[in-house]
Formats: structure tokens, C-alpha cells, sequence
């Protein structure tokens, strides 16, 4: 795994994938409907399979444990309080994930307004140059913990943008609606997202030359 994935939708949906085994074997449609009839044994059990994945998503967007645990706290309610409207039409975790991501996306919006605000324009700068580019040479190998740092280190209007298009692979027509900003703006701000990654990753290879050179 290279960081260069980072700026590869199909690969880097791979990257964050959140799986969870450990309740695997207990029917998820019993679950769903103790759940819908308040059943306290079944919500716990709901919990305790999904919390991670809920975790892992809120984490994502807030970049931060603080925020990303009450967002969990949050988000579950959430679930459970929309619960009764699955219909058992496609999978109950990707519902779940939509729950999720719209309450960090609401969130956010009343946490920083500023991040929904539409004052981006492109400019010459904004261009990747292809000398830019990582070559085989050039890449080294990270770990998903210091992918997911580099990816926490932007700035949360860029961040948001990574986590809508790159990891959970929306539209830039379908993120203007979700969020309020045009389609070009998107763009603009993904741009901006691969240029700071890029130049993360370049620091990081001079450090790691440094060091063996030594």
C-alpha cells in the first residue's frame, strides 16, 4: 500500500474499509426487528457490532476522538430513533452509513459554518503539475493509522471533501447538493486536498532519506 492510493477512489474506499466479524454468526434481521420494538438486549447488541464502523466514519469527519465520540453517541441514537423506516431494502450497514455521514455533515455545519461557505476559486496554482507526479522510486510505504493522519492533518473544508468523493465516492454534483457549494468549488477543494497530500508525502520521503543516509 502506497500514498499514492490516497488519490485513487477505487483503492482508497479499500483503505478506510471498516469490517467488524465479531457478531457475524447472529442473524442481523433478528437485531434489526428487537430494534424496532425497543428491545434493550437488541440494542445493545447493535451497538456493540456497529460502534467501531460509526466510530471509524465520525472519526473520519471531525479528524479528532473528542468530537468523533460524542458523534458516535449521536449517530447511534439516530439510528435507533430512524430504525422503523429500514425497510430491508439494501444493506442495513450502508443505511446506517448514510445516518452517519449526514449527522457529521449537519454537524459540522453547525459546528464551522465557515467550511460550507463558498469562497474557493480556482486559480493557475490549483493545477497539479505532472512533475508532481509519485514515482516507483519515490514511494515508500504507509500505514493506514499515518494515511488517515495525513488525511486528518487538512483543513476541515478539504477534509470533508476527501471523505465525501474520495472515501465515501460521491458525485462532486451529488456533494454541491448534500452541502450547499457549487460543483466547480468541489473540485477546487479536492484539488487543493491532493496538492497538500502530496506535498505531506513528499516531507515524508525527505525525512526518510535523511534518516538512512545517516
Amino acid at each position: 500500500m502506497t500514498a499514492n492510493i490516497l488519490f485513487d477512489s477505487s483503492l482508497q474506499i479499500t483503505i478506510f474499509a471498516e469490517t467488524s466479524n465479531k457478531y457475524c454468526l447472529i442473524d442481523i434481521e433478528n437485531i434489526i426487528a428487537g430494534c424496532k420494538n425497543d428491545n434493550r438486549s437488541s440494542q445493545k447488541v447493535l451497538y456493540e457490532r456497529y460502534s467501531r464502523i460509526i466510530y471509524t466514519i465520525c472519526y473520519r469527519y471531525f479528524g479528532n476522538s473528542y468530537d468523533a465520540k460524542d458523534a458516535t453517541h449521536d449517530s447511534f441514537l439516530k439510528v435507533l430513533d430512524k430504525i422503523k423506516s429500514f425497510k430491508g431494502e439494501g444493506s442495513f450497514e450502508g443505511w446506517l452509513k448514510k445516518i452517519v455521514t449526514n449527522h457529521c455533515i449537519d454537524s459540522l455545519k453547525k459546528k464551522n459554518k465557515n467550511i460550507f461557505v463558498q469562497v474557493d476559486d480556482f486559480s493557475v496554482s490549483d493545477s497539479i503539475d505532472e512533475n508532481d507526479s509519485i514515482t516507483e522510486l519515490e514511494q515508500i510505504v504507509l500505514s493506514k493509522s499515518e494515511i488517515e493522519g495525513m488525511v486528518n492533518k487538512l483543513p476541515e473544508k478539504y477534509r470533508l471533501i476527501v471523505n465525501l468523493h474520495i472515501v465515501d465516492n460521491l458525485s462532486h454534483e451529488d456533494i454541491s447538493f448534500k452541502i450547499g457549494i457549487s460543483i466547480s468549488n468541489s473540485k477546487v477543494r479536492l484539488n487543493r486536498a491532493r496538492k497538500l497530500l502530496l506535498d505531506e508525502y513528499q516531507n515524508i520521503i525527505k525525512t526518510v532519506r535523511n534518516i538512512t543516509a545517516i
